[in-house]
């Protein structure tokens, strides 16, 4: 079989460069003969499915191959519906077309067309400039929103620069490449590419063969469903938002033990199938591409015929690291726990149904990239009873720290009965649950759920020390100031309890009326200073501004009053912890507090030549006044209270419970709906993934894209990629 040589112009700039690719990629797949599929330019015109009021535009690929079998107009590129600024999708979009799996319509589509991250086959990524490289945060961004617009473990790229080439496969792992080729010489590589990928099945080609697309059927009644529901209960907002127009509806095959009686799942519950139908994803990972990539999903249960959420990630392959499925076994088939719950009530955390590692054909799903720095992953699937809004969702304040006070109990009940810490609290991970929901949808007794422990880790194996990764976990903005500056400091109870605090500073800034509310350049200076602020040092450290805060026992919130002259009930609760949080900072010193720190400098003993004194100095009679001694150990006041770390307040939960909780036993006093609403949004360039990172914000590719070289000399750390990559077969 032989290829025609591409014909592209380089004498231009990069969109010069687009129509000898287009046409070059459809030559190719017309040769192989791959039916169905064409080769579009989809730069700079986004996919409306993803669109949000606070991002109106999504990253674009230059080039892509997408099926033809698509609704019709999905891939039409329409310029009123960019326009369009509040509708999010285009309304030429067809819904209930997802279950076009086969050739039954196969429609043709421009050469010109906006991006579509549900459908794309193979994307393209284009430099002009042999010394302009590619950046790491594009390719593995668009291979990013792909992950997150299907159900893939896999996904081939091609990356572009002049005359040189080279192919890319992502997965939860990184990136692996080729050498770099040219392309203008050597057709026949991408040629004998496109050949392979077109003869492979769907799973060959990186889709998960756990999931396929719903019927007709099942789609209508996925897209009717919210219907049957309360309008405005959490259950149909989330089957509203999961039957989106422009989202395909899928069914989702899960093989695990599975609850018989709603209950949680148990070790010794029954293996058994169920088949979930899903649409647009709750939430979705848009931080990086290598990790757990967690996606939620509000599901409905073809088996059980319930409403459920399913949480869909990747864990670590390592037999040190436990599955969030086993927290939760540990959890709940703790005989403590039992004891505890006949003390303290009902525990409040996500019920899990079902779930485990995911399997088809009897084989676990896992990343194929090899990587020296991370564990290689396993897909991960758990089934979850409740529906949930997020905390971020609060209504008014006393929803906000009434959801807190609920998951920190929670929190308290682990830890007494398992000395289970979560490692990973967040305002993510934090969820309002209505156990009233369907009746009563907008009551304000709500409770908060702590979910996600898929990072937790017992009291014995942090102290049995190392890290199970190369980076820190848990989530930068809502780390304990000391963990942020002392990397080396294992994790301890206070850190856990002191995230909570953040949790509460964070979304009151956002979300609630205090003195710097309506200054909003203002506002998300501080909150990216104290909360998203890190060094460029190896490993990152974070803001001393925030430790400076803690020590100093500083209010990161002034909340203002409710009424002329009447406080606002939040504002003592924040006083109360920050005074909490400056005792146990005085009574447990940081890390690196002790004398081989000091600077030990010489001082003047004997001053045998003083100053003249100025005028000014005797006519205010300053010359008379002896100077103020320094305050060392030897001289401290009497009354002074020696540091003792047995007196720090976090040592156990209760005296952060005793500020969280009396508060919210009435609601008397507390306003009704004080959150803000604002027209536009706060723009903070918040870390949401569960690693912070350092490293090259660019993926040189000087040995492999930009250059006739045909042997690579290794990857640098940085790039996280491998010089074998796993291209069909």
């Amino acid at each position: 079989m032989s290829f025609a040589p591409y014909d592209v112009e380089l004498g231009g700039n990069e969109r010069d460069m687009y129509p000898g690719w287009i046409k070059g990629l459809n030559r190719d797949i017309q040769t192989v003969n791959w039916e169905g599929y064409r080769a579009l330019d989809a730069f700079e015109h986004s996919d409306p499915a993803i669109l949000t009021r606070a991002s109106r535009r999504s990253a674009c690929p230059d080039l892509g191959i997408y099926p033809k079998n698509t609704p019709e107009d999905w891939l039409d590129y329409d310029p009123s519906s960019e326009a369009d600024g509040d509708a999010g999708v285009s309304s030429t979009m067809e819904s209930g077309l997802s279950g076009l799996m086969d050739d039954e319509r196969i429609t043709d589509v421009p050469i010109r067309s906006r991006v579509a991250w549900g459908w794309a086959e193979l994307l393209v990524k284009v430099k002009l400039e042999k010394a302009s490289p590619l950046h790491k945060g594009q390719l593995s961004g668009c291979a990013n929103d792909v992950f997150n617009g299907q159900h893939r473990l896999f996904f081939f790229m091609i990356a572009v620069v002049n005359d040189c080439a080279c192919l890319v496969r992502f997965d939860r792992s990184g990136v692996a490449m080729t050498p770099s080729f040219n392309y203008l010489e050597e057709p026949d590589v991408i040629g004998n590419f496109l050949f392979r990928l077109s003869r492979l099945d769907r799973g060959g080609r990186g889709y998960d063969g756990t999931v396929e697309a719903a019927s007709p059927e099942e789609e209508r009644l996925f897209r009717d469903l919210h219907e049957q529901y309360h309008p405005r209960s959490a259950v149909a907002t989330g089957l509203r938002d999961a039957a989106t127009t422009g989202w395909r509806v899928y069914k989702v095959a899960v093989d695990a033990p599975f609850s018989t009686d709603r209950t949680p799942v148990r070790r010794s519950s029954p293996l058994a199938r169920h088949e979930l139908l899903i649409g647009k994803p709750a939430s979705v990972n848009r931080g990086s591409l290598v990790g757990r990539g967690t996606r939620g999903f509000v599901a409905y249960d073809l088996t059980s015929q319930q409403v459920v959420f399913l949480k869909d990630s990747w864990r670590p392959d390592s037999e040190d690291i436990r599955s969030e499925f086993e927290n939760y076994m540990l959890i709940t088939e703790s005989k403590e726990m039992a004891e505890s719950k006949k003390t303290y009530g009902e525990l409040h955390i996500p019920t899990v149904l079902g779930g485990g590692d995911v399997k088809h054909n009897d084989v676990i799903q896992r990343t194929r990239i090899p990587t020296q720095f991370y564990h290689p992953f396993i897909h991960f699937r758990l089934i979850i009873k409740e529906v949930c809004r997020r905390l971020e969702d609060c209504k008014n304040s006393f929803q906000l720290l009434s959801a807190l006070a609920y998951a920190y109990s929670a929190h308290m009940m682990i830890w007494e009965s398992c000395k289970l810490l979560h490692r990973d609290v967040s305002a993510g991970n934090i969820l309002i649950y209505n156990p009233r929901d369907e009746d009563d949808p907008n009551s304000d007794n709500v409770v908060g759920l702590l979910a996600d422990w898929d990072l937790a880790k017992t009291e014995e194996e942090i102290a049995d020390g190392g890290a199970t990764q190369r980076t820190r976990s848990g989530t930068w903005p809502f780390m304990s100031a000391r963990l942020q500056r002392f990397p080396e400091k294992p994790h301890e109870l206070a850190d856990d309890i002191e995230s909570f605090y953040h949790v509460l500073n964070w979304c009151a800034l956002l979300y609630l009326p205090h003195t710097t509310a309506l200054d909003l350049d203002h506002l998300a200076h501080f909150i990216s200073r104290m909360y998203d602020y890190a060094t460029t040092d190896d490993p990152q450290l974070g803001s001393h501004e925030k430790l400076e805060y803690m020590e100093d026992g500083m209010t990161f919130v002034t909340m203002r009053e409710t009424r002329p002259g009447v406080p606002h009930p939040l504002k003592h609760v924040l006083q109360e912890l920050a005074s909490l949080f400056k005792d146990h900072y005085y009574h447990v010193p940081n890390p690196l507090e002790h004398s081989s720190f000091a600077l030990n400098l010489e001082t003047v003993s004997q001053d045998d030549s003083p100053p003249p004194v100025p005028a000014w100095a005797k006519a205010l009679g300053l010359n008379h006044i002896q100077p103020k001694t320094l305050q060392t150990p030897a001289n401290l006041p009497a009354n002074t209270e020696l540091r003792d770390p047995l007196k720090s307040p976090l040592r156990d939960h209760k005296r952060v419970l005793a500020c969280l909780w009396p508060p919210v036993q009435s609601k008397i006093g507390w306003p009704l709906t004080d959150r803000v609403n604002r027209e536009r949004p706060i723009v903070l360039a918040t870390v949401t993934a569960s690693k912070r990172e350092s490293g090259s914000s660019q993926l040189q590719l000087s040995d492999s894209v930009g250059s006739n070289k045909r042997n690579r000399t290794g990857p640098s750390p940085s790039e996280r990629t491998s010089a074998a990559p796993i291209l069909p077969r």
